[in-house]
């Protein structure tokens, strides 16, 4: 599924830790100086919060541009869903740690969509948290033994994480990202079986270009 096709659904809500006077701010657009605007959606933002804490906008909005001159950013040439820009935006004024990897359905799939977000903002805490959660999950699973058990969905789930990463990277290690996924759907023996008899996973190698060869090259260096 390429990014340009994200889905609608709802995103995980991001816990925030900033003082709560930032969110206030972004809830009532007080002392704002800066227009975001996706589609017909626009938000009331400040340059001192979302400049520090997003080299994008940072470029925009204090470089050489037009966004610089008129204080107002239109992204429009990369396909955001407004409902994932709108809690990342949150958290840029919140500052909870970035959403987890859990033990529940759709999670990963939830972080890899935050994931592409985060890169193209360029936002280094949240997409480095991200691919820090992912690796996090991926350590407890392979333990000996395990210290969490993988839900029923987590193999459907990692073909869909894959398929968003390399439609959207090329293939490409983004932030350690890819290597956590590799190893969190490979390192275990039971987990890797059930991943390797799906049939979406076939879909994949097919369809995707640069998964069969990681795949196989990633499945030689574990000697699996």
């Amino acid at each position: 599924m390429p990014i340009t096709t994200i889905d609608e659904e709802s995103p995980t809500k991001l816990k925030g830790l900033f003082e709560g006077t930032e969110l206030q701010l972004l809830e009532s657009g007080r002392l704002s100086d800066c227009q975001v605007s996706i589609g017909s959606r626009t938000w009331n933002l400040h340059k001192f919060i979302i400049c520090d804490r997003s080299k994008y906008f940072d470029r925009a909005l204090c470089g050489n541009f037009v966004e610089a001159a008129n204080s107002k950013v239109a992204i429009s040439e990369f396909h955001m869903n407004a409902k994932y820009f709108d809690s990342i935006i949150r958290w840029l004024y919140d500052g909870g740690y970035p959403i987890q990897v859990g033990n529940v359905a759709g999670s990963l799939v939830e972080v890899v969509k935050f994931f592409v977000y985060a890169d193209y903002l360029d936002i280094e805490c949240l997409y480095k948290g991200l691919s820090d959660s992912v690796a996090k999950y991926a350590t407890e699973l392979n333990a000996e033994p395990p210290t969490i058990k993988a839900h029923k969905d987590l193999p459907s789930d990692w073909v869909k994480a894959m398929c968003i990463f390399y439609k959207t990277f090329r293939g490409e290690e983004k932030h350690g990202l890819k290597s956590a996924l590799f190893d969190l759907g490979l390192q275990n023996r039971k987990l890797r079986k059930r991943v390797f008899e799906l049939p979406k996973l076939e879909e994949l190698i097919l369809n995707v270009p640069g998964f069969c060869q990681d795949l196989m090259l990633e499945t030689v260096r574990r000697k699996l």
